[in-house]
Order: structure tokens, then sequence, then C-alpha cells
């Protein structure tokens, strides 16, 4: 409660400039992409545009990046080096490629692994793989529910060797950080 930041999507299908925007001058702090829904790959010229329109505008994007994906890691990294700056939270922590999203982006402090419905072996993949500072809990309601998402991230988490002190980060701070 009191806490809650606006992301806004767009289709880059259609002519977005505008609406981009509109949206970020009616205090929009995020853009949301989901390429499945939206039937777009994350190396689409228009994508790749949008995004570097979200890092000039010091916007993050949360892509969608589970169920239905096929690629993640090798579309979007010549966008994230070519834009050091542009923040990127991967929704669902790129399960499909987890582990080579973690070794893909494991030095880059502006890619954050968002933890909703994935799976406990993931999860733990994920935690062992990179520091708890770079994952941020995600509950995707009605997907998944918050008792069931937030125990399998702490344990997961806690299996993974990390540190009690360091959970709050993983339930709110890392995210937080992102919008003061």
């Amino acid at each position: 409660p009191g806490f809650f930041v606006p992301f806004f999507r767009l289709n880059p299908h259609r002519d977005y400039e505008r609406e981009f925007e509109r949206s970020v001058g009616r205090g929009f702090l995020g853009l949301k992409l989901h390429p499945v829904s939206q039937q777009f790959e994350l190396d689409d010229e228009r994508v790749v545009r949008l995004l570097g329109m979200a890092a000039r505008a010091d916007l993050p994007v949360l892509i969608h990046t589970g169920f239905a994906m096929q690629r993640v890691v090798k579309p979007l990294l010549p966008t994230i080096e070519a834009h050091p700056e542009l923040r990127v939270i991967l929704g669902h922590a790129s399960m499909v490629e987890v582990l080579e999203a973690a070794r893909a982006f494991e030095d880059n402090p502006n890619v954050l692994f968002e933890t909703s419905v994935v799976s406990a072996k993931d999860l733990y993949v994920l935690f062992s793989s990179v520091d708890a500072g770079r994952v941020c809990y995600g509950s995707d309601i009605p997907y998944g529910d918050i008792p069931s998402t937030l125990y399998g991230t702490l344990a997961a988490a806690v299996s993974a060797g990390v540190p009690d002190k360091r959970l709050q980060d993983v339930v709110s701070g890392n995210i937080r950080r992102w919008f003061p």
C-alpha cells in the first residue's frame, strides 16, 4: 500500500511514438512488453527502437520472458549492450533459458530477474547463479497467488544459500531501488 508504480503497454506493430510520449508525460514510470500476446520478436527493429526510447527516457522495461517464449537472450543481448543505461526486468526470470540468461546478464546491474510463476527448480538455479540483488519477487496474479509464489521464491533463495538479511531485498528492496 502506498507504493504503486504505473507501467504502460505498447504494441510495437503500431505507430507508438506519440503514445509513448503521452504515457511518459502522464507520469507512467515503466513500459511493459509482451512478445507472446503481441506477436513480436525481441530483435525486431521496431522493438529495438522502442527499447532505445525507453533507455533515453530512463524508463525500466518489464518484458514477458516466460511461457510460450522461444528466445530471449540472443535477440535481447545486442540491444542491452548497445544501451547500457537500459533497465530491463525479465518477467518470469527468462524461464525458457534461465541459466543462459543468468550467465549472459550476470554482470549487468540494469537487468533484474522477476520471479513470478517460475518453477522451484529454476528459481534455485537463478539464485545459485546471480547475486540476490539482481532478483525481484513477483506474483503475476491471477496466474500465481501471493502466498505460494512468495513461499516458493523465499524457499529457493534460502536453499541456494541467500543470507536471511538479503531476503527483504528480494521481496521489495531490489525493485524499490529503481523507483526511489
